[in-house]
């Protein structure tokens, strides 16, 4: 049965809540575990025993394509379709009309669901709308369950009696573009999937089963990166093909990609994934979840806990990093503080854009959110209070 089923993936969106990490790249190809979130998700599709994709793709579509091709790299075969307007959800789904058969399934890109999840989801018959207990509705379409099918579904209502919200994973038949050709815009100017889904229901064309996703984890804002990065690598198989000099201590999991280094005298207390082409230099120290993109530098001495560092970046020597994203095509000088500590004692994440430079010395006081290609000089500390 897999054999014939498509798995469309909505990925046409910039994700603007994601700034400044998604300004140059759309938000499914951000780095979480060394790899961008939406590769993470076609990864457990496909375990799951589905081969057939199409991706629905738009903003810097061109980024996605590069990453993906035809699918082959990852053993399964990818379609794409360009989304031209960003008319809703709704709208999305309708570029796949002509590319599925009767039953197939939708899912947003920015988000991971485990490969037994997706594969009771996909064995539970009929149309089937996943859900799961939220403490923000308004950010959801919510859910109204009535003997274990959907009885309401509304986009984003904060006045929603129901905190079960739709968490963006969805099983179909074609009735479901009749519904969306039905359908007019919303007050937001959008087709939204909700309203096609409840005109089905309503019209008794389909009953909508629940299935319960606990394995569920949304990616919205920059900081919701650094707790999906460590579920995300807690659940990776790890691997070393680059090189770990006899004299580095390991207490916790390392995983890494091909013609990686990490030297002599670091020390890894955690789970450290590392990407491609990337050097970790002498006594270098990692605690909690760190992700290390493609072809970044790590200087001697530094410390970088419970952070992600994307590609082509740079580190320099005793930098201090701690609970902070830092973007593509960064350089950071020697001594920086990343994350200092906040009057109320803890020790707070930042967030720093693509294509910024920290000269030496530099100190980013905790909360802070540095747009990209921010410029800050020697000595200096960010914001200037």
């Amino acid at each position: 049965m897999k054999d014939d089923f498509t798995a469309v993936v909505m990925a046409a969106g910039q994700g603007k809540r994601m700034a400044p990490l998604s300004v140059k790249k759309p938000k499914p190809m951000i780095e979480v575990a060394s790899k961008p979130i939406i590769e993470h998700l076609i990864s457990q599709i496909n375990l799951a025993g589905i081969k057939k994709f199409v991706l629905i793709v738009g903003y810097c579509e061109e980024a996605i394509k590069r990453h993906f091709g035809d699918g082959s790299r990852f053993g399964c075969r990818i379609e794409y379709v360009t989304q031209t307007e960003m008319l809703g959800t709704g709208h999305a789904v309708m570029q796949a009309e002509h590319m599925v058969n009767d039953s197939f399934i939708v899912i947003n890109a920015d988000m991971f669901v485990s490969a037994d999840d997706i594969n009771a989801f996909i064995n539970t018959p009929g149309c089937v709308l996943t859900v799961q207990d939220v403490e923000d509705i308004s950010r959801y379409g919510s859910v109204q369950i009535k003997d274990g099918y959907v009885a309401d579904i509304r986009e984003k209502d904060p006045d929603s009696p129901s905190k079960m919200a739709s968490i963006g994973m969805y099983k179909f038949n074609r009735s479901i573009f009749d519904a969306l050709h039905s359908i007019p815009k919303s007050s937001r100017g959008e087709y939204e999937l909700p309203t096609a889904i409840q005109k089905l229901i309503d019209d008794k064309k389909e009953a909508f089963s629940v299935f319960v996703c606990n394995s569920w984890r949304d990616v919205s804002y920059p900081y919701d990166l650094i707790s999906f990065n460590k579920y995300v690598s807690e659940r990776l198989s790890f691997h070393s093909y680059g090189c770990i000099d006899d004299s580095v201590r390991i207490s916790g999991k390392v995983s890494l990609d091909d013609n990686s280094c990490i030297k002599n005298g670091c020390i890894i207390d955690g789970i450290l994934t590392v990407g491609h082409n990337t050097i970790i230099e002498e006594n270098c120290s990692f605690s909690g979840a760190v992700s290390l993109g493609n072809n970044c530098i790590v200087k001697a001495g530094s410390r970088i806990d419970n952070s992600i560092i994307m590609d082509s970046t740079q580190i320099g020597y005793r930098t201090f990093v701690s609970d902070s994203v830092i973007g593509s095509s960064c350089s950071l000088g020697c001594g920086n503080i990343i994350a200092s500590r906040s009057s109320d004692g803890k020790l707070h994440g930042c967030i720093i854009g693509d294509d910024s430079k920290l000269e030496d010395n530099v100190i980013v006081r905790s909360g802070s959110v540095l747009n990209i290609g921010t410029e800050l000089p020697r000595d200096s500390v960010y914001p200037v209070l």
